[in-house]
């Protein structure tokens, strides 16, 4: 798959965790690391757009070897946002039958947020790597 498919795939991820945070954090007793997370993802959201712009830009004047860089990145960046969204989905909210306000669970955090912190950590890896890549290409 082409890079600038993935940038706009990794986007489409990051824009329905953006939905899933702002629901999060409207919950009662959500807890405040929600708040970094909705950050990172926040970041690398504005990462995300950059890098697709130079793609949709500057693709053709890219080395070889930065376009595929940038394609196994985002690659990576996906898995790790559809982790992340599997996790909020399935462990960190509950439908409450005969209503339509979710219910935050806090023993889903509570088990869950070693691991959403890992995956926080590699996207901000993964983050720093993209800029890196299309910093060094562009200059």
């Amino acid at each position: 798959m082409d890079p600038l498919s993935i940038s706009v795939s990794v986007l489409t991820i990051l824009s329905s965790l953006n939905v899933g945070l702002r629901h999060i954090k409207l919950l009662r007793d959500a807890p405040r690391e929600i708040d970094d997370v909705a950050k990172e993802i926040h970041d690398f959201e504005l990462v995300t757009r950059v890098v697709s712009h130079a793609l949709t830009t500057r693709e053709s004047s890219l080395p070889g070897d930065t376009v595929t860089s940038i394609a196994t990145l985002l690659s990576r960046a996906q898995d790790e946002l559809l982790q992340l969204q599997h996790v909020f989905k399935d462990d960190l909210v509950v439908a409450i039958p005969g209503t339509e306000k979710p219910k935050y669970r806090r023993l889903g955090w509570s088990k869950r947020n070693s691991k959403i912190d890992g995956i926080r950590k590699r996207l901000l890896n993964i983050k720093s790597d993209l800029s890196t890549s299309l910093t060094a290409s562009i200059s």
